[in-house]
């Protein structure tokens, strides 16, 4: 199924979209059924590229939002949780980053010769993969559903 190509046909995305944007963390919206969900997913998406389009056509090439919207900085996902499915909009950000180096003022490092899998498995204290097969659940397709 296409979607619309007109920005009028989203205002219920932009709305949610907005949403997001304004609060800390962003939003979840839920839905009945994973189809639901799914659909709305992807009009969010249109709805963004349709922003970008628009910004593409109003900014000048050296304006920070020319071919860009600000929705790129949220990030769309698909949970089921309790028989609902919820749709959460969050911004896309790294918590504790950590110290930002630039190579060119690192030292150059020495690394010891890389090991190999046969090594790797004599260092590992920790339990083999048949170990960990054998005490996991198996999860059918159906369960995500």
């Amino acid at each position: 199924m296409s979607l619309p190509t007109s920005r009028g046909a989203f205002g219920d995305c932009y709305k949610v979209l907005d949403a997001a944007l304004d609060d800390e963390k962003g939003v979840r919206v839920e839905f009945r059924t994973h189809e639901n969900a799914n659909y709305f997913r992807m009009r969010l998406h249109q709805a963004r590229a349709i922003n970008r389009k628009d910004n593409a056509d109003t900014y000048d090439r050296d304006h920070p939002l020319y071919n860009a919207s600000p929705y790129d900085q949220l990030v769309v996902r698909l949970h089921a949780i309790n028989g609902s499915y919820w749709l959460y909009i969050e911004k896309n950000r790294v918590e504790d980053l950590g110290t930002i180096e630039p190579l060119s003022e690192v030292p150059t490092i020495e690394y010891d010769e890389p090991l190999q899998l046969q090594d790797m498995r004599e260092a590992d204290d920790g339990p083999t993969y048949e170990e960990v097969a054998s005490e996991t659940p198996k999860i059918s397709r159906r369960s995500f559903r």
